[in-house]
């Protein structure tokens, strides 16, 4: 319970105490007595609050329940940490500083040092809500020569749409969002699609091998306009390093109209039959592979703590699928000759005709059946996808005739069976969902609308470039899963899916409203398309006027909370949707918002660093601000757990939710005297995670002491539990001792509510 001042609110204690006004009255008599203590803190009053405090415990424990975290943590910080961060200045920064002040003075419009501090490139970014921005509007009609002399000298200091187009480096501009950014895009995040799982059960491979943070960024602002300037930089930096080694590329804006996506349904031109099906393979979620091969099995059964290598795991998956292999393929099958190129999605079809018979009804079904997904990116051709699906159940009915298998068959059906969206996400539901038999039709449609979810994200033009699939020596299809193997996609979903069986209240439900519901979660976080944010672009031509045109940069990989509309205030995407995408492990990875963010929202899953860009005014904001993502079973918490525990605290087989497995295992183990906040809440571990709190602020600046103040009220703010005028006694207790006298008095005078 925060210091809400409960006698603003007596209905509280009135429902609380069911109507007893004796006992209200004598409660609010006490916490009089109580801050009359506090105002004096002598020898005489200090005693008096002791008392006073004890008797509020008595009376408010009888109702009310409250057990501190600082008090379940060894070094008493509630796992909330704040590591250094002084945001510096560069060149750019001041010479964006002069050219607001100048913008500003002609325009006649007020001090712009704390919008540009927050910001950069104000001119391209604010709205019209602010002053400076309406003034600018007015006054570009008919300049003066001061508008316009600004507008000629600057450089650098607008966003300018020629450099956008060209895929030209943008300089943040702006001390605090390079320090972000640092820790953000140019630390490599903007090689990752998904972030790491916090219990990978291969040893990370490729960009994952790499040292690159491995959590989001929640970011709270005081202004409107600094959302839309990290969502806009951010983003397009991300896309540009992306895209960097293509050559050739369109511009900007017709980026996503001029490169083709590789995983297409589509039709070939000369003989009209499905050519992609190596595609669909990524589509179907093959129960024979995902029964035959499970990362996690082979990850346990190794003995090791740690993830063992992929090349450890390869040689048994590869055994037993040469076995499997062998029950399948023809007496008459060519030995030599071209090999099929068919059989490595063929294979799938066959494998289970074998062994998973009943998947034929699965997908010969027109309501729950693979028929009834609505796949088709905007590459598809028209019914497309309908006709692979009848080629592939051909092949399932052994109506097509093979020619010679590949050599690599069965290392390509390995990849699949680690790697494949569809399988992988099929044992990740399996494991969260109660009994759910091998093959059934529910759970084989959820993993394949989960697989066509990672087919959009994959089929994206800038992911394309990333996975380097300009080298047409190895198929796309392939670096898709190698790029899935390398990411531990397994541990990804199947992390993922533990936690949105909980956040989405599904823990009760039957094994099918569990696999339905979780893939309805997963598809939406998947199906968040970037949202198009308008930027302004100011000009001063020859003729003596300020030309005003607009461009869109898009937002994916950080984005602001709300809804996003178009110009005719139509809802685009909804803040519902954007927040269903950052508590996943997909992007966006950066979240930008305004107090809207601020109170009952919960962003903890996938993130454990919070921004605060601008300083609240009051430390019940900071701590609310915090706890969006210090929560239940937060992500440093299960970072923490798995760092822990490791792959040893498993047992191998079965489809059991590991993460169940751990929590349950943490709890066993926790210390006597400790409650349920450990290992729920709360979970340390040496050399583990913990909650940042990041400040950016300059250095030297009145920030520096304003923040030193927000922390010192922190430390005593709950003595004002239940007083009016909070902020009033707070700022008197402030102001009237020090740091260290403060920290004294919250632990010595603090109304606890902890049940004994």
């Amino acid at each position: 319970m925060q210091p809400c001042g409960l006698f603003r609110a007596e209905s509280t204690l009135r429902f609380l105490f069911d109507g007893d006004e004796s006992r209200i009255s004598e409660i609010k008599e006490e916490f009089r007595r109580f801050r009359q203590a506090l105002y004096g803190l002598d020898d005489q009053s200090s005693a008096q609050a002791i008392e006073v405090r004890d008797i509020l415990e008595t009376h408010l424990r009888s109702v009310i329940a409250r057990t501190e975290r600082i008090d379940m943590t060894e070094s008493h910080n509630a796992m909330l940490i704040e590591p250094p961060e002084a945001a510096m200045l560069g060149p750019a920064d001041l010479r964006t500083a002069r050219f607001v002040d100048r913008v500003a003075q002609a325009v006649e419009s007020g001090d712009t040092i704390e919008y540009w501090k927050s910001s950069p490139y104000l001119v391209n970014l604010m709205g019209d809500g602010y002053e400076l921005k309406r003034r600018l509007r007015e006054h570009c009609k008919e300049p003066s020569e001061e508008l316009l002399a600004a507008f000629r000298k600057a450089d650098g200091e607008l966003l300018r749409n020629v450099n956008i187009q060209r895929y030209r480096a943008i300089d943040p501009a702006n001390a605090r969002l390079r320090q972000l950014m640092s820790k953000t895009v140019d630390a490599g995040q903007w090689q990752l699609l998904w972030l790491p799982p916090s219990l990978p059960y291969l040893k990370p491979g490729g960009v994952y091998a790499q040292d690159i943070p491995a959590t989001k960024s929640l970011i709270f602002s005081s202004w409107q306009v600094v959302p839309d300037a990290i969502a806009a930089i951010c983003s397009y930096e991300c896309e540009r390093h992306m895209l960097q080694e293509q050559e050739g590329l369109p511009r900007y804006r017709e980026l996503h109209k001029k490169r083709r996506q590789l995983l297409q349904f589509r039709m070939d031109a000369e003989d009209h039959r499905p050519a992609g099906m190596p595609a669909l393979a990524l589509l179907y979620p093959c129960p024979t592979l995902a029964n035959l091969i499970d990362p996690l099995v082979f990850a346990v059964a190794s003995g090791k703590t740690q993830a063992p290598d992929v090349s450890e795991i390869r040689g048994q998956a590869r055994d037993r699928i040469k076995e499997k292999l062998s029950a399948i393929t023809p007496f008459d099958s060519p030995k030599d000759g071209v090999a099929d190129q068919r059989w490595y999605w063929a294979s799938l079809a066959l494998l289970d005709r074998k062994y998973a018979k009943e998947v034929l009804s699965w997908l010969n079904s027109q309501g729950e059946g693979w028929a009834s997904i609505q796949a088709g990116d905007d590459g598809d051709t028209a019914g497309g996808f309908r006709q692979h699906i009848d080629l592939f159940i051909q092949a399932f009915e052994g109506q097509i005739k093979l020619g010679r298998m590949p050599d690599d068959l069965s290392e390509v059906l390995t990849d699949f069976a680690l790697g494949s969206p569809a399988i992988c996400a099929l044992r990740a539901i399996r494991r969260v969902s109660k009994g759910l038999p091998d093959v059934n039709p529910s759970a084989l449609s959820a993993a394949s609308r989960i697989g066509d979810g990672l087919r959009s994200l994959f089929n994206q033009p800038e992911v394309t470039a990333l996975l380097r699939a300009d080298d047409e020596r190895v198929p796309y299809w392939r670096r898709v899963l190698s790029y899935c193997i390398d990411g531990n996609l397994q541990a990804v979903l199947d992390e993922y899916a533990h936690v949105l069986k909980e956040i989405t209240g599904l823990t009760q439900r039957t094994g099918v409203e569990i696999v339905v519901g979780v893939a309805d979660a997963m598809v939406e976080a998947l199906s968040l398309r970037a949202s198009p944010l308008r930027v302004d672009d100011l000009k001063a031509t020859p003729h003596g006027h300020i030309r005003e045109n607009e461009f869109s940069i898009r937002c994916r990989f950080a984005v602001r909370f709300g809804d996003v509309r178009d110009d005719d205030g139509q809802t685009l995407i909804r803040s519902g949707s954007v927040r269903q995408a950052f508590n996943s492990p997909f992007r966006p990875f950066v979240l930008a918002t305004t107090s809207v963010g601020q109170e009952g929202l919960d962003f903890h899953p996938y993130c454990h660093v919070v921004y605060h860009w601008n300083l609240p005014s009051n430390p019940v904001d900071l701590e609310q601000r915090e706890g969006r993502v210090h929560r239940y079973k937060g992500h440093a918490v299960r970072r923490n757990l798995a760092k822990a525990y490791g792959l040893s605290a498993l047992q191998s087989g079965g489809w059991a939710d590991l993460w169940d497995e751990l929590f349950a295992r943490a709890a066993k183990d926790r210390k006597p005297g400790m409650n349920d906040l450990i290992p729920y809440w709360l979970f340390e571990t040496d050399g583990g995670w913990s909650v940042e709190r990041r400040v950016p602020i300059l250095p030297l600046s009145r920030e520096v002491a304003e923040l030193r103040r927000l922390k010192q009220m922190l430390a005593i703010y709950r003595l004002a539990f239940g007083q009016p005028r909070q902020e009033d006694l707070l700022s008197y207790l402030s102001d009237h001792t020090t740091k260290g006298e403060s920290e004294s008095q919250s632990s010595a005078y603090r109304i606890c509510l902890t049940p004994h």
